[in-house]
């Protein structure tokens, strides 16, 4: 379910890297400190032919850190706040009535499944979302970056290390042709995971290299860029659901790629965006990507005689869409098994009774799957509104419908955000195991371990964001080696 693009990039509240990781990415090896920034995004002038002098030693800085050329230079434009913002908003006066009915077709999808309150304003709040704190922006449309104001300090050069990782992109891959596949084949999600989590990974490259005097001055940048993003959010009252799916890609995309560089090196990167992932599986679980996984074709349910009238083309649910709405009211490590389990699905949206609500089908990657996928769908329709939610467990696929309905609902066990950093912090721990030299079937089970044992995610968590005492080290160390010895036998039999 890809209700609408991710906007220009800005500082990420889902992607919190603290104890989990910095206890266990030193169990192979010296300690090391995960540093994890997410900042700036997409679009932007007119040729000259000539690089800006002013970010001509930054383009060839992200040439070496993503080990590819620039075809030419790329146009800069600077402008003032307000030019600016004007670029990056929904002008809701502009749109037509086919948009504005897509736009609130979308909102009536994320409320019927419990991701966004009945009645959102999903234009306001997508504003709220991809104005606030961006800094520049990079445009396949327009082949130009865009930067807010002249000011190129730290957090700027370090957005424009994104951008212009974007541009490369660009010119050796051709965004726009690989957008117009995704969404002619409802994989836009995939991708945005792709191309942003490869922009994320040369920014942070790049401000690792920087001197210590600026990387502090960036963190000291960007913890108030956050608390202004955040204020703005909460004032916009934009629900914690569209915020974690706007930035999974920047969470996601990462541990992703680590996860392909671990096993083909940096080839496996421009090998993936020649041929792109074609389902958010493969962010969500990205193991999936070499462990011969193949996504089932799924017919698309039934819309059932007069009272029920289609909306729109048939689309994708989408694993990540799923584990989001079922780690609502489910403890997260069992939302995310089942998600993981995910092999394929359909989603129809239509129109009852005045409501808007979707039908989707599912099938697991396993038999054993489909029923847990099942199972867990029938726990999250019973939390909600009496009669706005159904399952159909009768064989294979699972179908479930729901509709949008301005009853209350049970208040979630818990937001979007925690059970996005839920799993984005397993698929950390993946890549982590995987470059340490694990196999990607112990590390992924070794990974899945450590999240799912209360015990063990309850001592890494009070560790706080500073490297443990040695005796607690020492004790993570062991169960966390424990876990490995587990996984290799379970793997090898």
């Amino acid at each position: 379910m890809d209700p609408m693009r991710e906007g220009a990039g800005r500082v990420s509240g889902v992607h919190r890297v603290g104890a989990l990781l910095l206890a266990v990415v030193s169990i192979v090896g010296a300690s090391a400190v995960v540093a994890v920034v997410h900042a700036g995004a997409a679009s932007a002038s007119a040729s000259t032919g000539k690089w800006d002098p002013r970010i001509a030693g930054l383009a060839a800085t992200v040439e070496k850190l993503r080990k590819l050329r620039f075809d030419h230079p790329v146009p800069v434009v600077f402008l003032g706040e307000k030019a600016f913002q004007k670029t990056v908003r929904i002008d809701e006066s502009k749109l037509s009535k086919g948009q504005r009915d897509q736009i609130a077709t979308s909102a009536s999808q994320l409320s019927a499944v419990g991701l966004i309150d009945h009645g959102v304003n999903l234009a306001k709040t997508v504003n709220a979302l991809t104005t606030t704190g961006v800094l520049a922006y990079y445009s396949p449309v327009t082949k130009r970056v865009t930067i807010r104001g002249k000011n190129l300090d730290v957090a700027t050069r370090v957005t424009l290390a994104h951008e212009l990782t974007h541009a490369l992109q660009d010119q050796h891959f051709d965004l726009q042709k690989l957008d117009r596949a995704a969404a002619k084949n409802q994989s836009s999600s995939a991708l945005t995971a792709l191309v942003e989590g490869d922009a994320v990974r040369v920014q942070n490259a790049y401000l690792m290299q920087l001197p210590a005097s600026d990387q502090t001055a960036y963190a000291q940048q960007q913890g108030s860029v956050s608390s202004g993003v955040k204020a703005a959010v909460d004032d916009k009252n934009v629900p914690l659901g569209l915020e974690a799916l706007f930035e999974a890609p920047y969470a996601f995309g990462p541990p992703m790629l680590d996860v392909v560089i671990s096993q083909r090196r940096e080839k496996g990167v421009d090998a993936l965006f020649r041929s792109p992932p074609t389902t958010d599986a493969a962010f969500l679980t990205p193991t999936t990507l070499f462990d011969g996984t193949q996504v089932r074709s799924v017919a698309a349910p039934k819309v059932n005689g007069p009272k029920e009238k289609q909306v729109g083309k048939p689309d994708t649910f989408g694993a990540f869409a799923l584990y989001l709405v079922l780690a609502l009211h489910d403890d997260p490590a069992n939302a995310l098994k089942v998600a993981d389990g995910w092999g394929g699905d359909r989603l129809v949206t239509y129109k009852f009774a005045g409501a808007t609500c979707v039908r989707a089908s599912f099938v697991g990657r396993t038999r054993d799957d489909t029923a847990a996928i099942g199972s867990a769908l029938d726990r999250w329709a019973a939390l909600m509104p009496a009669g706005s939610a159904a399952v159909e467990k009768t064989g294979s696929p699972i179908t479930f419908s729901s509709c949008d309905v301005a009853a209350p609902r049970l208040a979630p066990t818990h937001s979007a955000e925690d059970a996005a950093v839920f799993a984005a912090s397993r698929d950390e721990l993946v890549s982590v195991f995987a470059k340490q030299g694990l196999t990607l079937a112990v590390a992924g089970c070794t990974a899945d371990s450590v999240v799912g044992d209360p015990s063990l995610l309850s001592l890494l968590e009070t560790a706080g964001t500073t490297m443990p005492d040695p005796t607690t080290l020492t004790d993570l160390r062991g169960r966390v080696t424990s876990v490995v010895g587990d996984c290799t036998a379970r793997a090898a039999t």
